[in-house]
C-alpha cells in the first residue's frame, strides 16, 4: 500500500493485492524436495561409507579371527577368503600364503621329528610312543604284541671294508626289504646304527611271533648289491611279548635288549625270546665284574 501525491497534497492511495498461497505452497515444496534429496544423499553417503568399512573391516577381523584359531589349535591350515583387490586383499592373501610356507614346514619338522631321514622308517621317539599306546591298548583290550630287537650281523665289518657310505647304502636296502615283506599289523623301527625294532600287534604266543619276525629275518639272507659288490649279512633277533615280559617301555627295551645280546652270544642269525634267567645270568656277571675290579684295586687277586 502506497499513497499517491501531487504538488504536495495526496490525492490517492495504491494498494496492491497479491495471492500467496501458491508460492508459499511452491516454497513448502521446495524445502521438502530438498529435505528429501538432503536425506537421500546422506542416505546413499552413509550406505556408501558402511559398504567401504565393511570392505576393509570385514577381512581384518577374518584375520584377527583366523590369528586367534591358529593361536589355539595350531592349526596353520587356515586361511581366509575375501572379494577385496584392495591393498586389504593384499595382506590377506599374503597372510595365506604365508600359512601355506608354515604349514610345510610344520609338516616337515613333524616328519623330521618321528621318521628316520636314512631309511625312511620310524625313529625311537615314534617307536617310544607308538610302544606306549601299544602297552595302553594292551592293559584295556587284553591284546597281545610282541617287540623285536634286530641287530645286524657283520655291519661293522661292512662299514671297515668299504667305508661308512656302503654301510648308509646297506642300511637303507635293508629298510627297504623290511617295507617290502611287512604287513598291516607291524610297525618297524630304526633304533640307530644298524639295530632295528619291530612291534607286531596281535601277537598273542611265541609260536605267532616267530611266524611274524620270519619274513624279515629270511629277507636279510638274500645277498646285498653295494657298491657293485655281493654282500651277505643277516640278524640277530631278541624277542619280548607283552604283557606277557613286561607293562613298561622300559622293561620292555631292557629285557628284548637282554635276548638280543644272548643270540649274539650265541651266534650269528639267531632269534631268541627274553626269559627270567637272562636277568639273572646279567647280574651275576655285573656282580663278578665289579667283584674283580675291587679285587684287582685292593690286590687281593693270587
Amino acid at each position: 500500500m502506497t499513497d499517491i501525491v501531487k504538488s504536495g497534497e495526496p490525492v490517492g492511495r495504491l494498494v496492491i493485492v497479491t495471492d500467496v498461497s501458491k508460492l508459499r505452497t511452491e516454497v513448502i515444496h521446495a524445502a521438502i524436495i530438498t529435505l528429501l534429496v538432503a536425506f537421500a544423499a546422506g542416505g546413499v553417503g552413509v550406505a556408501a561409507a558402511i559398504r567401504l568399512q565393511r570392505r576393509i573391516t570385514g577381512p581384518i577381523a577374518s584375520l584377527t579371527s583366523a590369528m586367534l584359531h591358529i593361536r589355539n589349535a595350531r592349526d596353520y591350515s587356515t586361511s581366509v577368503e575375501h572379494n577385496a583387490e584392495d591393498e586389504t586383499g593384499v595382506l590377506v592373501d599374503t597372510f595365506n600364503s604365508m600359512m601355506v610356507e608354515i604349514e610345510s614346514r610344520d609338516g616337515t619338522l613333524k616328519h623330521l621329528a618321528y621318521f628316520d631321514t636314512l631309511t625312511g622308517l620310524a625313529n625311537r621317539q615314534a617307536f617310544q610312543r607308538h610302544l606306549e599306546t601299544i602297552l595302553s591298548a594292551a592293559s584295556s583290550a587284553n591284546k597281545g604284541s610282541a617287540l623285536f630287537l634286530l641287530d645286524l650281523d657283520e655291519f661293522k665289518t661292512v662299514n671297515d671294508s668299504y667305508g661308512h657310505f656302503a654301510g648308509d647304502s646297506l642300511l637303507v636296502e635293508v629298510a627297504s626289504r623290511f617295507k617290502a615283506e611287512s604287513s598291516e599289523n607291524l610297525f618297524l623301527v630304526r633304533l640307530g646304527g644298524d639295530e632295528f625294532a619291530v612291534v607286531a600287534v596281535g601277537v598273542a604266543t611265541e609260536a605267532e611271533a616267530q611266524a611274524a619276525i620270519a619274513p624279515l629275518m629270511a629277507a636279510l639272507l638274500r645277498p646285498f648289491d653295494i657298491i657293485g659288490r655281493q654282500i651277505v649279512i643277516g640278524a640277530s633277533a631278541g624277542i619280548v611279548l607283552l604283557p606277557r615280559d613286561g607293562t613298561t617301555t622300559l622293561d620292555l627295551l631292557r629285557r628284548a635288549d637282554l635276548a638280543l645280546y644272548q643270540a649274539k652270544r650265541e651266534g650269528r642269525g639267531r632269534v631268541l625270546f627274553y626269559r627270567p634267567w637272562l636277568d639273572e645270568d646279567m647280574q651275576f656277571r655285573t656282580s663278578l665284574a665289579q667283584d674283580l675290579r675291587c679285587a684287582i684295586e685292593s690286590g687281593q687277586l693270587e
